[in-house]
């Protein structure tokens, strides 16, 4: 929240070993950046464990709406990966009762390997088709807060928590309107393949509009992906 203290967790990375590097706080310099604006943290980074550092932003440098935190080491080699945050504008009744008035009426279901929370779980090698009824489906009784996804482009982006390493897969559509909107991406098991296992992905699922001529953009849902072992391996 804007305004307000925020504890923020970024990763230091060995490019050389291409590992987390632990042990290297005292070698930090941290920046803060609000709304563009570049600014010196009043506390220091402290460290968490298996490469990952946290450093507090107090309430007067927390003052952006698109903040981030990033910086460099003076060892070789060594990278601070970025963390950004988005601040809203803040608790107040007003905002609140905006928020309220979007989401009333508004419920999103997912269909299996998706949890109820949105929380994504695959195993390495698997396929995620609609055919097997294990696609990625998600649907939404109160149009997401938006209008209609007639010709809309569906895209879902994960991110590797630590890494920052992205893959995207694009999705489809089923029904643009009415009552209840659904939208659904399929997975193969080349895809699944690529995944680390045990790793934790951060996801986004983005459709494009494209019924009005704007071209806008609007996020149907986010969460996080985990990917499990296969001990069968690839199918052949």
């Amino acid at each position: 929240m804007i305004n307000e203290v925020v504890i923020v967790t970024y990763t230091a990375w060995d490019t050389s070993a291409n590992t987390p590097k632990t042990g290297d706080v005292a070698n930090h310099t941290i920046k803060y950046i609000a709304d563009g604006t570049e600014g010196t943290p009043a506390a220091s980074p402290a460290e968490v464990g298996n490469g990952e550092y946290s450093i507090a932003i107090a309430a007067d440098e927390n003052t952006g709406t698109m903040m981030a935190v990033t910086g460099e080491s003076a060892t070789a080699n060594i990278e601070i990966v970025k963390a950004s945050w988005q601040n809203g504008g803040g608790a107040t009744a007003a905002n609140q009762t905006s928020i309220l008035s979007r989401l009333s009426g508004m419920t999103v279901t997912t269909v299996s390997p998706l949890s109820s929370t949105g929380a994504i779980t695959l195993h390495q090698w698997d396929d995620y088709y609609n055919a097997e009824s294990r696609s990625l489906e998600w649907s939404s009784t109160g149009n997401w807060g938006g209008g209609s996804l007639a010709s809309a482009t569906i895209a879902l982006r994960t991110r590797h928590a630590i890494t920052g390493a992205t893959w995207d897969k694009a999705g489809t559509v089923i029904t643009s309107s009415g009552a209840t909107q659904t939208v659904r991406v399929e997975i193969s098991s080349t895809d699944t393949g690529a995944f680390s296992v045990g790793e934790t992905y951060d996801y986004q699922l983005r459709a494009t509009l494209s019924s009005t001529g704007t071209g806008h953009a609007q996020t149907l849902a986010t969460g996080r992906l985990t990917v499990g072992d296969s001990l069968l391996g690839k199918s052949t």
